[in-house]
């Protein structure tokens, strides 16, 4: 009787035992399913072609929720300009509106926030999404983003006369894209073929736009997906 009971109690225990395992097993799956999923979600954001998606707030705080005014969207992110004024000043200028366009913003369904900075005047490259502007040369936001030096000619690397690129970095959980050209004029044109996005229909991480016009603005581009 003694043995039987014991066989039993072990048979129980391995019973619980492979329960206790089964149950751990799918936690773990639950879990690691959610990581991906989100690790997805974040690497289909890693992409010009998913832009603004990164500037914007995916979820409208309940406080900012009206009931017949709803807040489609709104803005989540800093641009940053060098320290010296310079004429990618104005180009940044272009860039606030948007995924937020004045007619948008007018009705209230979505809310500007994207303001712009110098780069002297943020705390942190990564505290927040950031659009920065303007080549390594001008502004020192953009050169410790591509980790390229400020001083001259060694911030000109990778840039040409005539070029500028589109590229998007995603360091420390935030996204950091880089509107930069070899001159003003080229940094121009980026924020440009930017602020036109839908038009121009990007994708990659890295966008160079080319004129075959260095003197005017939008003559004779090319633009094509290096990475």
């Amino acid at each position: 009787m003694w043995g039987e009971n014991l066989v039993l109690k072990r048979g129980r225990y391995v019973t619980l035992s492979f329960s206790l395992i089964a149950f751990l097993v799918l936690g773990l799956l639950i879990v690691s399913k959610g990581v991906n999923s989100q690790a997805e979600e974040k690497s289909k954001l890693y992409d010009l072609s998913d832009f603004p998606a990164q500037f914007l707030l995916d979820k409208i705080p309940e406080e900012l929720r009206k009931i017949n005014e709803p807040i489609y969207r709104i803005q989540n992110g800093t641009i940053v300009v060098g320290n010296v004024p310079s004429p990618d000043y104005s180009s940044a200028g272009s860039l606030t509106s948007i995924g937020c366009p004045p007619v948008m913003e007018a009705v209230g369904k979505c809310r500007n926030g994207l303001v712009i900075v110098k780069e002297n005047e943020l705390d942190s490259l990564y505290k927040t999404n950031l659009i920065s502007v303007g080549g390594p040369c001008a502004n020192p936001a953009t050169a410790a983003i591509m980790n390229i030096p400020t001083s001259w000619p060694e911030c000109t690397s990778g840039f040409r006369e005539g070029t500028a690129i589109l590229r998007l970095y995603n360091i420390s959980g935030k996204f950091q894209l880089i509107v930069a050209g070899y001159s003003a004029l080229d940094t121009r044109r980026a924020t440009f073929i930017l602020y036109e996005f839908e038009k121009y229909n990007l994708s990659g991480k890295w966008i160079e736009i080319t004129s075959g016009n260095e003197k005017t603005l939008l003559t004779n581009l090319t633009i094509r997906t290096i990475e």
